[in-house]
């Protein structure tokens, strides 16, 4: 198959995609090496109708903090502030944390302790940054220390674009337009909706799906979240982002780019051990032998992913103008897979994981008779229904550990006197093990009432 053919099936994909889930309109730009193909699909604005191009821009929201964290770079190599400096010492506001002072790096990899504060909750309300420092010093005293567990801050990220303003004595949104949007050709990319000029600039409407109709939703970003989630971009820019991250000649010194996605914490573990770790800025997954290196973001009413194959340097920028109900990563390893011909159950852990237990869906029988049940997979927990003359009842329970030939199961509520179910692979055979009732799948041809 070739690329061409490749690149077709993944736009399709899209397409389908966005029907599903009726998004008004989406943009989709995909890289390799030096070539960039995009398209849109639907319509950045209903009402006049007014068609998605490949141009189109979008607010993405968190789609900008791997740029948030390259500027952060670029911004403390240039004034001798390293990674494990302490933040307090520009941004006085984190004096009242405790424990160890709080370092650049942490911010970036979200590993300060800091609790999630609702910052996308109350956006609208914070015009400068001293809100957002009041906010800050509010829930310093409930800093989580000895901990090095993932919790996602947002407003670690409005920290380091203020940071970058006190070393640099620019406006952050000036500052990256200097260093990396003009030099990098991103040159359609802003900080909020109201900096884009002209007709609107094809910019998208962002809307909502209520009782099956398509609503306009205002977007608001202070300048102050701009680090945060304020980004205002096409696809075909955040592709030049993540060419940037693969090419040999490049404005930005390699070094830089290797540092921002060394792992740096386990966001999230498998039950069967693999990691899904975080670097700065960069979320950074399994994917096959690859490294799948990438960033999701939403406004609330609209959003967007990028993610690159770190060694097979295939990229993929997404933007849509509606909030999607499932996983933005979802539709973009769909994309890659496609893209390099290969099964997704082969490539993506959490995906393999899902088809394994798939596998048990079905009828089954009490090893006596006296018992059947059904077992469906509806993600993240399995719903196992067992009948027998007494009546019907339902479990729902969620995978707690593998081992060896055993998914061990446990009720949703995770107290102990809840029933475990083991799904049984040895000796040949598919099992259902509820607490110490032993299934076997049902026979196709059971008569009836046995």
């Amino acid at each position: 198959m070739t690329d061409h053919t490749r690149r077709e099936q993944a736009f399709e994909r899209v397409a389908r995609w966005r029907e599903e889930h009726r998004i008004p309109g989406l943009s989709v730009a995909i890289s390799h090496g030096r070539d960039v193909t995009a398209r849109g699909f639907g319509h950045r604005m209903l009402d006049p109708p007014c068609e998605a191009t490949s141009d189109t821009r979008y607010a993405v929201g968190s789609v900008g903090k791997p740029i948030t964290a390259l500027a952060t770079l670029i911004a403390t190599d240039e004034h001798g502030v390293t990674l494990d400096s302490a933040v307090v010492e520009y941004l006085p506001v984190f004096a009242r944390v405790p424990g160890d002072p709080i370092t650049v790096q942490q911010l970036l990899s979200h590993t300060s302790g800091m609790p999630d504060d609702d910052l996308a909750m109350v956006a609208s309300d914070l015009e400068r940054w001293e809100g957002v420092s009041e906010m800050v010093a509010e829930v310093a005293p409930e800093r989580l220390t000895g901990l090095s567990s993932w919790i996602y801050y947002n407003t670690g990220y409005v920290a380091l674009a203020r940071l970058i303003e006190v070393l640099t004595g620019a406006s952050f949104a000036s500052y990256v337009r200097d260093e990396l949007f003009e030099p990098l050709d991103m040159d359609a990319s802003r900080y909020g909706p109201n900096t884009v000029d002209g007709a609107r600039g094809n910019l998208m409407q962002a809307y909502e799906l209520s009782d099956g109709v398509h609503r306009e939703v205002e977007l608001q970003f202070p300048p102050v979240l701009a680090g945060a989630g304020g980004l205002v971009a096409p696809v075909t820019d955040l592709a030049q982002f993540l060419r940037l991250q693969t090419r040999q000649e490049s404005p930005v010194p390699p070094e830089k780019l290797r540092r921002l996605r060394r792992p740096v914490t386990t966001r999230r573990r498998l039950v069967d051990g693999t990691q899904f770790r975080y670097g700065s800025g960069w979320e950074l997954d399994p994917f096959g032998d690859d490294i799948l290196v990438g960033h999701g973001g939403n406004t609330g009413s609209s959003g967007g992913y990028i993610g690159y194959l770190q060694e097979a340097g295939i990229g993929v920028a997404l933007a849509w103008n509606m909030r999607p109900p499932t996983d933005p990563r979802a539709i973009a390893t769909e994309l890659l897979a496609i893209l390099l011909d290969e099964p997704l159950s082969q490539l993506d852990p959490t995906t393999r994981l899902e088809r394994q237990i798939e596998a048990f869906e079905g009828s089954y029988e009490s090893i006596g008779g006296a018992h059947t049940a059904s077992l469906a997979w509806e993600p993240p927990a399995v719903r196992f229904e067992i009948s027998n003359p007494d009546g019907t009842f339902e479990n729902k329970l969620r995978l707690a550990s593998i081992e060896d030939e055993t998914y061990r199961f446990i009720g949703e509520n995770g107290l102990e006197e809840t029933p475990t179910m083991d799904l049984l692979t040895g000796q040949g055979a598919t099992r259902v093990r509820y607490d110490q009732l032993l299934f076997r799948p049902a026979p196709v041809d059971r008569p009836e009432g046995r």
